[in-house]
């Protein structure tokens, strides 16, 4: 998926379900695409749960922040005005990864998925 595709998606279930797979590394159920469910790992293939709503949920988002802080990646968050700045970085002097929003899940989940995506086109 290409950066501007990524900036360009709106908040919402598509949105919840790509940072599921990308970023927190569940296996999605292949039902509807407006009901994203993924199988709970303990269980394999037998039970699933809803996504939850990452990009519109403070903290849902939130656990997207955790989960990127447990890889070693750095987060700067901030918010001039009615807009919001989510960056990831390793090294600031390097690359980092920022997306801008009206809300902060939104922010925080893109910027996310262009980290990480990113990071595993580099490999």
């Amino acid at each position: 998926m290409k950066r501007e595709e990524i900036l360009a998606m709106e908040s919402g279930r598509g949105l919840d379900a790509l940072i599921a797979e990308k970023i927190m590394g569940y296996e999605m159920y292949d039902g509807l695409a407006a009901y994203p469910k993924y199988y709970i790992p303990d269980y394999g293939r037998t039970y699933m749960r809803d996504v939850p709503f990452y990009s519109t949920d403070i903290s849902a988002a939130w656990e997207v922040v955790k989960k990127l802080k447990e890889d070693n990646w750095c987060i700067a968050l901030n918010s001039d005005y009615e807009i919001w700045s989510v960056l990831f970085y390793w090294d600031p002097h390097k690359q980092t990864f920022e997306c801008e929003a009206d809300e902060a899940p939104e922010a925080i989940c893109k910027a996310a998925l262009l980290a990480v995506l990113e990071e595993e086109e580099a490999k």
